[in-house]
């Protein structure tokens, strides 16, 4: 079982970026050491970290949490050969991409797909779960009203194009007129094309969630850098 170690404003970032200014300084010091011997030995105490750090730790996970709330914007769509809507699941069971027919068993109770199509063929889906379905998940608690993209997808030949942006803006705000008032998604820390895709969605950064596994322990510690959206008005 999870148990928050760490939940503070988001401001508390700054001080995270000054803990790891301060690593890579020492890890400097290591690697360039001032009267600690020679190069050798910097490196003997170098691969001893890391050694120290693959013994401790089991396994982690760092993932950045990305918002967006309500807003009455409407999406422009740079690319009148594409299509977006929503899409159900015979649709995607039976497209013509194995990599787009796989993504059905996200269809079902709770949940809502959409689609980017290019003349008859789908070349990009992402889905959202929301209440009973997201439970079996829940990776981030959702109130009433929100529901969390849980895949995104875009075939490898049509990456590159802002596919992915264009879904995730149309898909957002069609979530919006069905009643939700804000939508979350998580994303991998070092997975910078899905990142900016977000944010040029205008999807904000709104939490970092670290969580590790240590050796020979049971469960994992979760530590939450973040910062809440603010109410919506009633």
């Amino acid at each position: 079982m999870c148990s928050p170690a760490l939940d503070t404003p988001y401001c508390t970032k700054v001080q995270l970026l000054r803990l790891s200014e301060l690593l890579r300084y020492q890890i400097a010091r290591i690697q360039n050491p001032v009267g600690m011997g020679n190069s050798t030995d910097s490196k003997t105490m170098a691969n001893f970290i890391k050694w120290l750090a693959q013994a401790i730790l089991e396994d982690y996970s760092f993932y950045h949490i990305y918002g967006h709330e309500y807003s009455r914007e409407t999406p422009v769509l740079e690319d009148l050969a594409l299509r977006f809507e929503p899409i159900g699941e015979k649709a995607v069971v039976s497209a013509g991409d194995e990599m787009i027919a796989q993504q059905a068993w996200y269809h079902g109770d709770y949940s809502r797909a959409y689609a980017c199509i290019k003349g008859t063929r789908i070349i990009g889906l992402c889905f959202f779960w929301y209440g009973e379905r997201y439970s079996t998940r829940n990776f981030w608690p959702l109130s009433e009203g929100e529901a969390k993209l849980v895949q995104i997808i875009v075939l490898p030949e049509m990456r590159g194009q802002g596919i992915a942006t264009g879904l995730i803006k149309f898909a957002t705000q069609d979530m919006y007129q069905r009643g939700f008032r804000r939508v979350y998604a998580r994303i991998w820390w070092s997975n910078t094309p899905s990142s900016r895709a977000f944010q040029r969605a205008q999807w904000k950064r709104v939490a970092a969630v670290i969580e590790v596994s240590l050796i020979r322990r049971k469960g994992s510690f979760r530590f939450k850098l973040m910062r809440i959206l603010p109410e919506m008005p009633g």
